[in-house]
């Protein structure tokens, strides 16, 4: 088991609020462990647990540039909360929420991947809950022997 810790305390107060930051800790595409986090002004913040000159593990933060315009045009909201659902083989997946005038919750789950700049919606919709990622394999009973699924689609063909 690897333990590791960042001192948050010696990162500018600009950047955290430290009361209101959920974290989220998970690899990148190298197996590399990674920390993240999501500011409302709709930047993704990220550190990526490295090596210096000295063989000391640190963490070191990645520069990503800010998702708003890519938000904006997708979402057409400039305002919202925007959260880390889940990193994994260096794929974020970022879950946002605003209340429109009538209080109605608009609700948006996006893919991010770290080696670029674009994120991509994954769902939209207007439900009063976070949207929670469960990844799994395929059930064995659906895989057949050539490692198909084993079922035909009516009208794939």
């Amino acid at each position: 088991m690897d333990v590791s810790s960042l001192d948050l305390r010696s990162l500018p107060s600009w950047i955290i609020d430290y009361g209101q930051v959920d974290f989220i800790v998970g690899d990148t595409k190298d197996g590399e462990l990674c920390m993240l986090y999501a500011s409302d002004d709709f930047h993704l913040h990220v550190w990526i647990r490295g090596v210096d000159g000295d063989g000391i593990g640190v963490w070191v933060q990645q520069l990503i540039p800010s998702l708003s315009a890519q938000i904006e045009r997708t979402t057409g909201e400039s305002e919202g909360k925007l959260r880390v659902v889940q990193a994994r083989s260096g794929c974020v997946y970022l879950y946002m929420s605003c209340i429109t005038p009538i209080g109605t919750q608009r609700c948006w789950l996006f893919y991010h991947s770290l080696g670029t700049t674009e994120i991509e919606l994954l769902i939209h919709g207007t439900f009063h809950d976070r949207a929670y990622l469960y990844i799994m394999a395929w059930p064995p009973c659906l895989i057949g022997d050539d490692e198909g699924t084993g079922h035909e689609v009516e009208g794939s063909h």
